[in-house]
């Protein structure tokens, strides 16, 4: 990860920037609003492990060395050296890395928030009523907080010298439905536990308690990637083109 950050600080310091408020802004929330919520994940409040760094900013870190490459290709003649990248419009590098750091906030904030005040909650895929903080779950608050968090990452990129300032509404929209799609993972794929004894679903397995639905393997912090990676492919192929008029696919020489 240090290399990677050491990449991304090389095509541009601003570009730690969205990284660097996620993590900050996510782990405030977690120590400033805290939960007392059952149903939800253990690791809700705490230091972020090394699994969970890698989950929300190991994409971010390889679309960053992605882009270092991509400008190594364009501003040097490499003679024989054939770098296998994609390539993409003007500055959609750029802009995928504001899109992950936009769906990662908004999912995480999504879930502090909600977590804290403890709205009612839906399952988004099944529409039936779960205990605030249980993956897959939805609430008017935390949906709020994740638009925040999600337009707090797209603001940022209007320091960006590279990009137009178009891409506000954007990024925004690609967040917000980046942390839909963490929920409809987590109410479709991520385990999900039952405790007999409280007559509660539990995104942990605790003892006694039998898995629900979803896998076993299938933990919260494989969603977040999925999510991220689901994201972002949805922003390329569909908002990207919808927002910024790009209309053919990538090409891989």
């Amino acid at each position: 990860m240090a290399i990677a950050l050491s990449v991304t600080f090389s095509i541009g310091s601003f570009y730690l920037l969205p990284l660097l408020v996620f993590f900050g802004s996510s782990t405030l929330i977690g120590k400033f609003l805290p939960s007392q919520q059952v149903a939800a994940d253990d690791n809700h409040g705490k230091a972020r492990n090394a699994i969970q760094v890698l989950a929300n900013g190991g994409l971010y870190a390889i679309v960053a060395i992605l882009s270092y490459l991509h400008v190594l290709r364009a501003d040097k003649e490499l003679g024989d050296i054939i770098l296998m990248v994609p390539t993409t419009p003007d500055d959609a590098y750029y802009y995928a890395l504001y899109v992950l750091a936009a769906i990662a906030t908004a999912d995480t904030w999504s879930s502090e928030v909600g977590q804290y005040f403890s709205q009612p909650t839906y399952d988004l895929l099944r529409g039936k009523k779960v205990p605030p903080g249980l993956s897959g779950g939805v609430s008017v608050s935390g949906s709020v907080a994740g638009l925040a968090g999600s337009f707090l990452i797209a603001l940022l990129s209007l320091i960006d010298p590279r990009l137009t300032g178009s891409q506000v509404l954007m990024i925004t929209c690609a967040g917000f439905l980046g942390m839909l799609i963490d929920s409809l993972l987590g109410a479709s794929l991520q385990s999900t536990y039952y405790d007999s004894q409280r007559d509660l679903l539990l995104d942990s397995q605790l003892t006694g308690s039998t898995l629900a639905r979803g896998y076993a393997w299938m933990t919260n912090d494989l969603v977040n990637l999925l999510a991220l990676a689901i994201g972002l492919l949805v922003w390329y192929f569909l908002l990207y083109p919808f927002f910024l008029g790009f209309s053919s696919p990538p090409v891989v020489l």
